[in-house]
């Protein structure tokens, strides 16, 4: 009865398979584990829950025998009879069978249970891109997912409707049209040995990528199945793993839109100023640039896919991953990130001439970044691949700027980035790389001093600015996994030296450490992108928060338990700042308003001298302990108000991995906004009836709770009325529509921010 419901679709009138799996948690009588072969319980669990490969039919002679890697995955070994001396022959068991013959292993084989069920059935999904910053009909909503049981993948474009709701039924999903596309249409693309681009094909291959793809002397039937041909999967008799769709899952890259967005390059000086408005003219000739949505997939490849219509136009294989690949064919495939991180898209002023650019990097899939030419989207041209000892891994994204170099006269165009984590110094530093010839600057890396092999440390996202105007970027920011915020900027005298970037003012210290408050005082982590802005004085602010989610520790509840705090943090040429120097923030009230989770925080003034704010998010009534709550992802600034999007790990069934919040908090001091941000009870408007009572006195809400489990970072488009419409998609695969207070910018896409 086990093995049927497991196999069988018990509900063919549904889309998908509906199966029932089994879990057991056998609590061991007298601590006496039966034996295999009377055992109903490991039997029931055995049967019922090992891992189906795709494509498999019960019902049929012809579908392949079940293999051991399908039945035991986790290589725990079992000992029947008395669980005191555990003398019995070991069996494997199966990873759907738990033994808890003491109170705390029925917990933790609870927890266990619950967890694996959450991991199979979810779909999660990176970021939402949309083709527009303004809210009406003609805008589109991109969002990524992906199932983890198949790890097929997915790209969904939303329509939205004149209340700004998606519609129920996408305009296109990629997975389907790529599917149902002519292979002989498909333009798979990777570096050649001439170093442009050449069709992914056995025949192109160099010996050594031969020998990485030839695993059983199947090399030029792997490369055929790798680019989307499906006759020698298993399920039709071939060697390799079936898949449900030729699109591989997308994890944590998050689609970028190109389409006809101007940069406001019109207004440089000379040549580049005055040529920028022809090339815009053409971005707007759809029949020369067609939109186009760009995200990574873990097949190994970077998609480019109409955004009117799903059609792939190309896809991209960078050379870094092709072992990852090799893999992605084996019947026993383990999970394996490749192209995991987002890309980057930005015109550029290169030998010349303007280009659109796109910068991929690799996220947890490896060491290496990419830059292409989609100009011209149906003939995509190849810049470079980058690798380096210093570039390590988890680099998610890049900033591309226009800065000074050296005692050139003309501007360049870089590419900056934090070295990940892992490099071969252990360092934290940042790396800056020619944009037009993938050689790195001079000066880079420029080093932190922070961190060694022993006591490794690695740089997150940067973010540069233009504090001085022309629309040059002369100062970046990062931070570290020691808590570290730095600042480099450039040496200004004349000289050799002119231009090189540094560290702030030369000096070997950062402009801020983020320090728990709790015992110990460890350092918090900083794993996101900072952002920059200005406060009602007009002083330079960063903002970010701290937190990490980057190993397998941190996905526990009680990974990384100590207190994580947001930050404001005021640049006036200092350094050093401490803890000391800001004002505090809390979290004062939390509960249920209009059916939704809510948050109050704490207003505390600006004094004379502080230098910015924390919030600690600490939930009130929890004794002043953290409940693992951190924040990975980069904030969003919204007219007076920071976003931040916060993430609390479980293992809860309910949670889907866990749940989040998202506040808006003042960008001056961390506290709650007079008159309110958040439409609570959707009624489109923002106002009294959006607040709560604490102690007989009505305040309007900080933040709002998840309803869809662990949230992205949210993209917000302009609306009408000054209400904006934000959109923002949670780890159950939904996506949450809410209304904030607007400010009436609707920013497009930025690299690097201009604030003066």
């Amino acid at each position: 009865m086990a093995y049927h419901a497991h196999t069988t679709d018990l509900r063919d009138d549904l889309e998908g398979d509906q199966t029932v799996s089994t879990h057991w948690v056998d609590v061991l009588e007298n601590s006496y584990l039966e034996p295999i072969n009377r055992n109903q319980y490991y039997l029931a669990a055995k049967y019922g829950g090992f891992r189906v490969p795709e494509g498999f039919d019960p019902a049929s002679p012809e579908s392949d025998m079940i293999q051991d890697q399908d039945w035991h995955t986790s290589g725990e070994m079992l000992y029947p009879g008395n669980q005191n001396n555990l003398s019995g022959q070991p069996i494997k068991r199966p990873d759907n069978y738990y033994l808890a013959g003491r109170a705390d292993r029925m917990v933790a084989s609870l927890e266990a249970a619950f967890a694996t069920i959450v991991a199979n059935i979810q779909a999660s999904s990176a970021s939402i891109a949309a083709n527009s910053t303004r809210l009406d009909t003609d805008t589109l909503v991109f969002q990524a997912r992906f199932n983890s049981a198949s790890w097929r993948g997915d790209l969904f474009a939303y329509r939205l409707q004149s209340d700004g709701s998606l519609g129920s039924v996408p305009q296109w999903d990629a997975a389907s049209v790529l599917d149902g596309m002519n292979l002989a249409d498909r333009n798979v693309l990777f570096a050649g040995s001439s170093g442009t681009l050449e069709p992914f094909s056995w025949e192109n291959l160099s010996a050594a990528q031969r020998t990485i793809l030839n695993n059983n002397d199947l090399g030029e039937s792997r490369i055929a199945y790798l680019t989307g041909n499906r006759t020698q999967e298993r399920q039709n008799g071939g060697p390799f793993r079936t898949r449900s769709s030729r699109l591989g899952d997308i994890v944590n890259s998050n689609p970028a839109f190109s389409g006809q967005e101007s940069y406001g390059y019109h207004r440089l000086p000379g040549a580049e100023g005055s040529s920028y408005y022809s090339f815009y003219q053409q971005k707007r000739n759809e029949e020369l640039r067609p939109p186009v949505v760009y995200v990574g997939a873990n097949d190994g490849m970077l998609h480019a896919f109409h955004a009117d219509t799903g059609e792939e136009l190309f896809a991209y294989v960078p050379s870094m991953v092709l072992p990852q690949m090799a893999a992605l064919s084996e019947p026993g495939y383990e999970h394996r990130y490749s192209v995991d991180g987002s890309p980057t898209i930005a015109d550029a002023y290169i030998d010349g001439e303007w280009r659109t650019v796109l910068i991929g990097a690799l996220g947890a899939g490896g060491r290496g970044l990419f830059a292409l030419d989609i100009t011209h989207p149906n003939e995509p041209e190849l810049l470079w691949e980058f690798t380096h000892p210093e570039l390590g891994e988890g680099v998610e994204e890049v900033s591309v700027v226009r800065t000074e170099v050296g005692n050139q006269d003309d501007p360049k165009w870089i590419v900056a980035l934090g070295n990940g984590y892992n490099s071969a110094s252990g360092q934290a530093a940042l790396l800056l790389i020619d944009l037009a010839s993938g050689e790195m600057l001079a000066e880079s890396p420029v080093y932190t001093g922070a961190g060694s092999v022993d006591e490794p440390n690695g740089m997150a996202a940067v973010i540069a600015i233009s504090s001085s105007g022309g629309r040059t970027a002369d100062t970046m920011y990062a931070g570290d996994l020691q808590g570290n915020l730095w600042k480099f900027d450039q040496i200004q005298a004349n000289g050799n030296n002119k231009g090189v970037w540094r560290l702030a003012d030369g000096e070997d210290e950062p402009l801020f450490t983020a320090v728990s408050p709790d015992q110990g005082a460890p350092r918090q982590p900083i794993t996101s992108k900072p952002e920059a802005g200005f406060n009602s004085d007009g002083q330079v602010m960063i903002y970010f928060g701290t937190g990490k989610y980057l190993e397998a520790v941190d996905v526990e509840s009680s990974g990384l338990r100590f207190t994580h705090s947001a930050y404001g943090i005021v640049d006036d040429g200092s350094l050093g700042i401490t803890r000391d120097d800001l004002i505090e923030q809390e979290i004062i009230y939390e509960d249920t308003a209009h059916d939704r989770q809510v948050r109050v925080v704490s207003n505390n003034p600006r004094t004379e001298n502080s230098m910015g704010w924390y919030l600690d998010l600490v939930p009130p009534g929890n004794n002043g302990e953290s409940n693992g709550e951190r924040i990975v992802v980069r904030p969003v600034l919204r007219g007076e108000s920071v976003v931040f999007v916060t993430l609390i790990p479980s293992s809860s069934p309910c949670d889907t991995g866990g749940t989040s919040w998202m506040m808006a908090l003042s960008r001056d001091t961390g506290g709650r906004i007079d008159g309110g941000v958040f439409d609570v009870d959707g009624d489109g408007v923002v106002d009294e009836n959006d607040y709560v009572v604490i102690d007989g006195v009505e305040v309007p809400v900080s933040g709002l709770g998840s309803e869809s489990g662990i949230l992205t970072r949210p993209n917000i488009l302009a609306g009408i009325d000054g209400v904006d419409s934000g959109y923002v998609t949670g780890s159950t695969g939904d996506t949450e529509r809410f209304n904030i207070q607007g400010d009436g910018t609707g920013l497009g896409r930025q690299s690097w921010r201009q604030l003066r």
